[in-house]
């Protein structure tokens, strides 16, 4: 399956697709992170929802201090 979720420069939270049950190992990817702060949602969003977060990705660390 393939959720996407829409964080917006708002932060709020849109999912598409999200009919994983609780217990789905899931892999976080970001485009582009600055802070860590987006991702660090996301994993709250995701664990809040019982998916189990296994990786996270990002394919430019602006500042090379995203944690």
């Amino acid at each position: 399956d393939l959720v996407l979720w829409n964080g917006g420069k708002g932060h709020g939270v849109a999912w598409s697709g999200a009919n994983l049950r609780a217990g789905t190992s899931v892999v976080l990817v970001d485009d582009v992170a600055t802070t860590g702060g987006t991702l660090a949602r996301l994993r709250a969003a995701c664990e809040g929802r019982g998916w189990i977060v296994v990786a996270e990705v990002v394919a430019v660390d602006r500042r090379g201090t995203a944690q």
